[in-house]
């Protein structure tokens, strides 16, 4: 059993969407879309999307992008 988690956070730190998904994927599972956030930015600033993964209870993988919003 595998767990998505992801969050986007504003340029202030808040909270503006939060995910956690519980899966059951076979080892040679091709791509596919799980869930999708849509950023609607009302701040310029550098929002944060934060995915992690965890397969049999440990955090396999943990990925931080860095979304910048200027004039």
């Amino acid at each position: 059993r595998q767990e998505l988690e992801a969050q986007l956070l504003s340029p202030k730190g808040e909270q503006l969407a939060h995910i956690e998904r519980r899966l059951d994927l076979p080892a040679d599972c091709m791509a596919l879309e799980i869930e999708s956030f849509r950023l609607s930015p009302y701040e310029l600033g550098s929002y944060r999307l934060e995915l992690s993964w965890t397969a049999q209870g440990s955090k396999a993988q943990q990925n931080v992008y860095e979304i910048v919003v200027q004039v």
